[in-house]
Formats: C-alpha cells, structure tokens, sequence
C-alpha cells in the first residue's frame, strides 16, 4: 500500500517552493498564495476534517489581500464543512484523483517504435518552449492565456532558482513542442505535474510515451515511489501505467 504520508511531503514542496506566500494554519490546513491571476493557484488546502474557526483563519489571510482562492478539500474532510458547502457561500467546481506508483513494481513498456524526428528534451534552461503545450489549460479561461503562462513560467523559475530539484521535459516532433511534463524530487519521492499536451497531437500516445520515459528516469535516479494529481479524464491512462488511486481532492469556489 502506497505512503499517504510521502505524497503530502512532495505535495508540500512542489506548492510550497511555487507559491509567493505559504502560510500554515494548523497540521491539516496550508494557505498557498501567488502572483497568478487565478484563484486554482490561490488556494486553502483542507487534508483533515477541521472546524468553522479554523477555516476562517484561512479565509482572513486570502480577505486580507482581497484575493480570490478557491478550497481544495481532500474527501474525508468534506463531511466537517457541511454547513458553510451547502450554505451558498461556494460553488462545487472539479474533482482531482492522488495517485502513486512504487517504482519496485513497475514494468518499464515497451514502447513504441520511435517516431521520426520524435525526441524528449530536459529544458529547465527554456521554460518558454516547456509551456507551450500548457496553454491549452488556460484557453478557456477570461483571463489572457499568455499572461497566465508568463506567471506561470515565473513562478516555476523561482522553483528552480530555489534550488528545488525540479526537471521540466518537453516531448517534440519536428522540433515543434508537443507534450509538457514536469518532475519533482525529493527524498527518493518524485511527484509529476504539468502534464500536458497541444490539442492537435492528443489521443496518440505521446503523454504515454513522455511519461515512461521520466518513469525509467527516475527508476536510474534510484526513485522509490512517484506521486501526482489527475483529473477525471487521465485516471485511466495513469492506471494502464500501474499508478494506483489514493484518496480524491473536491474544489469550491468563493461564490
């Protein structure tokens, strides 16, 4: 059974190392603030089940910079905020699935046969071409996608500038960025995030493709297990990949 406790601490680091402002309330409730101009990454995360003083502390550190944020609550906490969840006060938005993989059982795929002009690159040192298949996430966002990804690339600058150990890889074909993917590691722990890939090279393998290969990255980095977050849509892919579901996270919105 996967460590619950080793996705926490990596879960920890990546936000905490991303975000300007990291604020912990008590043992099962973090603040993360930043500069970008959406409240998914202006966030109180809930692990427990807590009570309605302490989530209002949380609350008052968001008011006081007028700053809209959403609740990221993992399911067995939602029972203990009820009252202000059906109260009208926020808005049900997403749900988001923690999975793990141990390495130790993992069977490297065999992939398939490499595509012309197809190659992988570690581009810590170009962030620019790491988030050009990202910007699919914010199209339909109100917001300009291209501001929302030049904070974003700043932010993860800062995690590099944090001497984090962080890989940003990007799958091209061409030379042209198709897919995105980016690795944490940390005490033989390693989470992924960003994955992502442009909408006209979706549903052709290359997430599957980019994926084992940082999983074999990690197998030589001597990696023990590695953690990330889904949405509903990539929990089946992750699962053909040996990744097993840990618990769900639900997320609200300030109405």
């Amino acid at each position: 059974m996967m460590n619950i406790k080793n996705y926490f601490d990596i879960e920890k680091l990546f936000w905490a190392s991303f975000c300007q402002k990291y604020e912990v309330i008590n043992s099962s409730v973090e603040c993360y603030l930043t500069s970008i101009d959406l409240s998914i990454f202006n966030f109180i995360l809930i692990r427990e089940p807590i009570d309605l003083k302490t989530l209002y502390a949380a609350q008052q550190i968001f008011d006081e910079k007028n700053k809209a944020y959403c609740l990221v609550i993992k399911d067995s906490a939602i029972a203990s905020l009820l009252p202000i969840l059906t109260s009208g006060s926020y808005k049900a938005d997403s749900m988001t699935t923690a999975m793990g993989l141990a390495l130790n059982k993992w069977t490297k795929k065999k992939q398939l046969q490499k595509e012309k002009h197809l190659s992988i690159r570690l581009v810590n040192d170009n962030l620019s071409l790491w988030a050009q298949p990202l910007k699919n996430a914010f199209l339909s966002t109100e917001i300009d996608a291209h501001h929302i990804i030049s904070q974003y690339i700043e932010h993860h600058q800062n995690i590099i500038n944090q001497k984090i150990e962080i890989y940003h890889f990007i799958l091209t074909k061409s030379q042209f960025p198709v897919t995105s993917l980016t690795l944490t590691i940390h005490n033989k722990i390693a989470r992924l995030d960003d994955i992502a890939t442009h909408l006209d090279h979706q549903k052709q393998g290359n997430a599957t493709y980019l994926i084992n290969y940082v999983l074999d990255f990690c197998l030589q980095k001597k990696i023990t297990c590695c953690y990330l977050e889904s949405s509903p849509s990539g929990v089946e892919l992750y699962r053909r990949l040996g990744f097993e579901t840990l618990f769900n996270y639900f997320s609200y919105y300030k109405v």
